[in-house]
């Protein structure tokens, strides 16, 4: 398997996918898998995965690029960046009426604020990932916004709310039989 290769076999091996569309979804893929376990090659994947995307000329595509280098910037602590690219992101998620990807880009724009202390932006993003999720009955998301909401009351010592919300996203797991 490829992935069982060193990284930077992995990266020239991906590059060499002739279709361009089924390049960037490795690309993209492969980004975000590598995230936080080897962010120097995901950053390459990201910035080749933009390149290519633009290319193609698909929104969807480009789409994926923004996304990851959106959340590759959080993960350096470059918010400007990241807001610029996940702000682009969530604009092609509304041209394509992509009700998951808006919630995705709700969710990250609410992870830059929190890293931001922007409690009342991060709130409103989580929040508006919440009712998109709960939209499609995606109950796991469902959970992981309510702890998200839960942090940012107990961050801002509202451990009455923290703890209700933590509450509700546990008997979401309950639900699903995931703790």
């Amino acid at each position: 398997a490829v992935s069982a290769q060193d990284p930077d076999t992995l990266l020239t091996h991906l590059l060499r996918i002739e279709n361009d569309t089924e390049c960037v979804n490795q690309l993209y893929k492969h980004g975000l898998d590598l995230a936080d376990k080897d962010p120097k090659l995901a950053f390459s994947m990201a910035k080749s995965c933009e390149t290519i995307a633009i290319k193609t000329n698909s929104k969807k595509h480009i789409g994926y690029s923004n996304n990851l280098l959106g959340v590759l910037y959080t993960k350096q602590g470059h918010y400007k960046k990241a807001l610029v690219y996940i702000e682009k992101y969530m604009t092609v998620q509304k041209g394509l009426n992509n009700t998951a990807g808006i919630a995705v880009s709700c969710r990250n724009l609410g992870n830059i604020y929190l890293r931001l202390k922007q409690f009342q932006k991060a709130e409103d993003f989580f929040l508006e990932a919440l009712k998109y999720y709960n939209s499609m009955n995606n109950k796991a998301e469902v959970a992981n916004e309510l702890l998200n909401i839960g942090v940012i009351k107990h961050l801002q010592g509202q451990f009455d709310a923290a703890t209700e919300h933590y509450q509700k996203a546990f008997g979401v797991g309950k639900e699903l039989n995931d703790y």
